[in-house]
């Protein structure tokens, strides 16, 4: 890689972590806010899931937005919105005021996820790519045991408020660095913008049928290990006893099972086909199932009955995300890789928040209701890929 793209890797990193520090910094300060708000478990779960949704729906806007105007003009504008949500979540006196907030800052950083693939797109070939999403998706991987760990430390010492405005701070820090030091990376940002040529672009994704298997092999897959992040504070605060400041360290365990997968995704990307990696992955994430299962039949229910099955579907994650990304960002145009950036994101985070939005009625604090809720999403996943790949050999 040349110093250019160093860079360009850089703030693909740094805008993956601002992404998912926003979705998750909040979450021990969860069983709180129903208490500050006079609310119940469900409005506050709902909460998470506007978030989700604006931050999926966004994407696409962004990405194609992106295709049009170029990547830095999007990432300073989407910046300047996240700001905005950061600040009236962190001032809210209400659970509706709460909402709202969360719901534009969802909209705002939505960019990190769509543009941090569409700059490695732009400046990196395919295994340069493969190694530098595996890295973003490292960060995708620790983000979500870190930042409950930060937000905790700062709910313990501070107030649930401080963890938003930590974010408020973290995001001036990002608009100003990409001001001074990225450029724009895409030399062929020139697609028309109508809603006819958006349609029909996004529909041109929609019927390559590679791009599709990838994509939602990919989505569901990584949608599952996020909602588990999602509902782990009623888990292990509510069903394990375990203190909202200390459950992140558990999940270190998790993310460093994700890792690995990527890591040694690395590795095997120069040694094996994708296709062996992609259904390698797949296998891991089986392994699990059995596991929640013997568990569940000797009724031990405790924290290591929890993360080492979650240990593996996160190693087989790690394998099913960086495969899949660049396989499914190299089965598109030129001219289509911002918007594809954009459907991989959305629709990853789409399932997160329909999932979240499930999981939301039901009470995710013991063994029997998560074994449900993986087998469901494991079992979807493979049905997807074995029946695409069977329509592909008619």
């Amino acid at each position: 890689m040349t110093q250019s793209k160093h860079r360009v890797v850089f703030f693909a990193y740094l805008f993956s972590i601002y992404g998912y520090l926003s979705i998750n910094i909040g979450l021990p300060a969860y069983p709180t806010l129903q208490h500050y708000f006079h609310t119940n478990a469900s409005q506050v779960k709902f909460s998470m899931t506007v978030f989700l949704f604006g931050y999926a729906i966004a994407q696409l806007f962004w990405g194609t937005l992106s295709d049009r105007f170029g990547r830095r003009k999007i990432i300073l504008s989407a910046n300047l919105v996240t700001l905005l949500g950061s600040y009236l979540t962190a001032v809210a006196t209400s659970m509706p005021l709460f909402i709202c907030g969360r719901l534009i800052e969802g909209i705002g950083v939505s960019y990190a996820t769509v543009i941090s693939r569409a700059i490695l797109a732009d400046a990196c070939n395919k295994n340069e790519m493969q190694i530098a999403v595996a890295w973003v998706l490292v960060i995708i991987a620790i983000m979500p045991a870190v930042a409950p760990i930060i937000g905790g430390s700062l709910l313990f010492w501070f107030s649930w408020q401080v963890a938003y405005y930590f974010l408020l701070g973290f995001g001036v820090l990002v608009l100003l660095s990409s001001h001074l030091w990225l450029q724009e990376t895409c030399s062929k940002c020139a697609v028309k913008l109508s809603l006819p040529n958006i349609f029909s672009l996004y529909t041109s994704l929609i019927k390559n049928e590679k791009f599709m298997e990838y994509l939602l092999s990919y989505s569901i897959i990584l949608g599952g290990l996020i909602t588990f992040y999602v509902f782990a504070p009623y888990l292990f605060v509510n069903g394990l006893h375990i203190s909202a400041r200390h459950y992140g360290y558990l999940l270190t365990l998790i993310g460093g099972a994700y890792i690995a997968g990527t890591m040694l995704t690395s590795f095997l990307t120069n040694k094996f086909s994708s296709q062996h990696i992609l259904e390698l992955g797949f296998i891991m994430t089986i392994v699990p199932l059995i596991l929640f299962l013997v568990f569940l039949l000797a009724r031990i229910f405790n924290p290591i009955t929890v993360i080492i099955p979650m240990m593996f579907y996160a190693l087989g994650c790690g394998f099913i995300s960086p495969t899949s990304n660049a396989l499914a960002m190299y089965s598109v145009a030129a001219k289509e890789k911002g918007s594809a950036a954009a459907l991989l994101g959305a629709t990853a985070i789409v399932c997160s928040s329909l999932f979240s939005a499930v999981t939301a009625k039901f009470a995710m604090d013991n063994l029997l209701a998560v074994t449900l809720f993986l087998c469901c999403v494991v079992v979807a996943a493979i049905l997807i890929l074995v029946l695409n790949n069977t329509s592909s050999r008619v």
